[in-house]
């Protein structure tokens, strides 16, 4: 997920994850400007009045237990939170979310 920059001390996305960051935002930018399109296709195929506005992203990589000290823990957090349009997940993230909802709908029933 991360790679080491030793003359700036911090570590910055991999490669792998800066390619499917830039192709989640090349997504998100043609749902915007094709926004009118895809609502009348939905509309069409599915018969459902959506509205596009400020699309998103979710990115699902690594795990937290791949994050080897408190200062790569950091950095991912810094990186994480300065996406503006993107969402990442880590997937032990992802599964105790659906855990959660798992259980939650469980006690509504």
């Amino acid at each position: 997920m991360l790679k080491y920059d030793s003359s700036h001390d911090n570590y910055y996305w991999s490669s792998d994850v800066s390619k499917a960051i830039a192709q989640l935002e090349k997504y998100i930018f043609n749902c915007s400007r094709n926004k009118n399109d895809i609502e009348a296709t939905i509309k069409e195929e599915k018969g459902v009045d959506v509205k596009i506005i400020q699309p998103k992203g979710v990115l699902v990589i690594g795990n937290w237990d791949k994050l080897k000290d408190d200062n790569m823990k950091r950095d991912f957090e810094i990186l994480r939170s300065a996406l503006k349009n993107i969402e990442i997940v880590l997937y032990d993230e992802m599964y105790k979310r659906l855990k959660n909802l798992k259980i939650s709908s469980l006690k509504m029933n």
